[in-house]
Formats: structure tokens, sequence, C-alpha cells
């Protein structure tokens, strides 16, 4: 019994999970080993002349040997091809250099300690998990911000940091993975890959990147209260009493927070030219769209007395005005800072 009970003890369980972890190759290296296998199962499957039928015009598709001299010839020409016409690469390449830049000089540490230093005690877990969804937005890099970031917010509140720690580990890669309230990369990959895979049955769909969106949204509100009180209820009481001395959260530099400061404004002057733009430029396509479904009425016969194509154009540029006219203080004021 005590032989058996040594075998199942969880330190010799996690030594086996950590030894296996180590000897997993580079993410390069595995996409080659599968790039090889693919070869090789093209090969076999090949030489069995198996086929199956096009759901999208009933014809038979077979498997070509990529091992074979034809297949080979294939490959070469089309590795760039098969890269670059991926459809959601340029916007994955946009969001990458995005997300790294942030990460690089600091903006989503900043930001994520930001909305951690005013937590209490009570809401803990819910900070924990709510800042674990956000973190998605700077991909893998979650992984490792994440975790150290969580116990030191239960740390700073009194609370035992393992639980912190779990709590951060379950929002960033397991119950909560990509779950997020803004469009990270996984949902622009995913959203390419379905279209591509969509394709076998009709060439006309297409799926977009905020399709999962309202999934993913409902999902940040669900898991924050499910995770926070699984975190309180059962796995916090299950660890033993924290004995450890209290600390805080490293408060912000001045540096930082100005620098956070002058991001929020640069972001909010992003997406005021957004729409900006949006309106000078697309009033044209969208009002012609309107009109052509009957929604938009021309003379009289429009909401004003006159055409609502003219009333549409005349409220946008008002509401330019409108914005304008109250923002511009505020404008000042913070240019002045």
């Amino acid at each position: 019994m005590e032989a058996t009970s040594e075998n199942l003890s969880p330190e010799r369980l996690f030594s086996w999970v950590e030894r296996v972890g180590n000897k997993v190759p580079n993410p390069f290296l595995l996409f080659v080993y599968l790039i090889v296998v693919l070869m090789v199962a093209t090969a076999i499957i090949s030489a069995l002349e198996l086929a199956v039928k096009n759901p999208s015009n009933g014809e038979m598709v077979r498997v070509d040997n990529l091992l074979s001299v034809a297949g080979i010839q294939w490959i070469l020409p089309n590795i760039i091809k098969n890269f670059s016409s991926f459809t959601p690469l340029g916007s994955i390449l946009a969001l990458v250099i995005g997300a790294g830049l942030a990460e690089k000089v600091g903006l989503l540490q900043s930001l994520m300690v930001k909305m951690a230093l005013r937590v209490s005690r009570r809401y803990a877990s819910y900070m924990v998990l709510f800042i674990a969804f956000f973190s998605h937005i700077s991909s893998d890099a979650a992984l490792v911000v994440m975790p150290p970031l969580g116990a030191l917010i239960f740390l700073a509140v009194g609370r035992h940091p393992v639980a912190g720690l779990l709590a951060a580990i379950a929002g960033v890669a397991s119950s909560g993975f990509t779950a997020n309230l803004l469009i990270v990369t996984t949902d622009v990959l995913l959203s390419g890959i379905s279209t591509e895979a969509a394709k076998a049955v009709s060439d006309t769909v297409h799926v977009s990147v905020i399709d999962n969106w309202f999934f993913m949204a409902t999902s940040v509100i669900v898991l924050t209260f499910v995770g926070a009180l699984l975190t309180d209820k059962f796995v916090e009481p299950r660890l033993p009493k924290w004995q450890g001395s209290g600390e805080r959260l490293a408060p912000l530099t001045p540096l930082e927070n100005r620098g956070l400061r002058a991001a929020g404004i640069a972001a909010l002057l992003a997406l005021g030219g957004f729409f900006e733009i949006y309106d000078l430029f697309e009033i044209g396509y969208i009002s012609s769209g309107l009109r052509a479904a009957g929604l938009f009425h021309t003379g009289s016969a429009g909401v004003f007395g006159f055409s609502d194509r003219a009333a549409f154009a005349s409220a946008t540029f008002l509401g330019l005005f409108i914005g304008a006219s109250l923002l511009a203080p505020y404008a000042d004021r913070f240019a002045a800072v």
C-alpha cells in the first residue's frame, strides 16, 4: 500500500508531467513534423486509392501523393502561395504587430496592473479572471504575465496567492481561452480557417471575425462569475491558510501613468478618426444601399419632407459638429497637459 501510495503521489505525477513537457520540441519543429506526417499520409492514402465525394458538386476527390515526383514539383512553387493566399493573413499580421508593440513597450502590463491596483479582497477573484480574459489580446504572452500577476493581486489583499495563480491560469489557458470583449488574433485566425473549410461546401460562405464575438463576449461575463465562485467556494478553502507577509503591487510610476493617459487619448483620437472617415467615405455607399432596399425614400416622401438620403447626410454632419463643439474644450485641456 505504501509503494502504491508513493507511486500515485502528486509530486511524482507533477514531476512526470514536467519531464514530458520539457521534451516537447519547438513549435517550429512540430509544424515540420506535421508536414512530414501529412506527406506520408498522402502517400499511403493515394496507394490505397481512397476517395471522397465533394458535397458541393458530387465529384469524387482523390488524394495526390505528395512524396511522388509530381507532388514535390507541386509543393515547391506553392509553398509561398499557400502562405500568402491564406485569408486572414493581413489581419493577423496587423494584430500581431500591434499587440507585440504594446507588449514590448509595457502598455499591456501597465494597463493590467492599473486595473488591479484598486481591487478589494471580496472581489479579487472576479478581477483576476476578468483581467485574464482581457490579457488574451497579448496572445501567448498572457500565459507568462497573468499567473504571477494573479498571485500578486491575491497576496496584496491578504488572500492565498496560489488561489490567485490558479484563477489566472484558468482564465488564460483553460476555461476562458480566447474569451474576450475585444477582437483578438485568435478570432481572426479561426475566421480564416473556417472560411477556407467552408469552401468545401460553398464558395460563397464567408465567416467574419465577429461571427463568434457575441459568444465570446458573453462567455467573459459568465465565466468570470462561475470561475470566481469556484475559486472562492471550492479552490481557496481547500488550500492551507496563508501565513506569509502581505505585499502590495508596486504602483505605476508617473511616467507609466502619463504613458497610459497618452495611449488612451490616442485611442480616442483613432476611434474618432475612424468614424469621421466612415462618415465621409461610406455615406454614399450606405445611403445608396438603403435606398435600393426601399428603406430610404426620395422627394417629399422622406421622413422630414425631403429626401431621406439628404436627411441622413445632414444628420451625420450635424453629429460631427455637435461632437466637435462639446469635446473641443477637453481636447484643449488635455493638449495643454
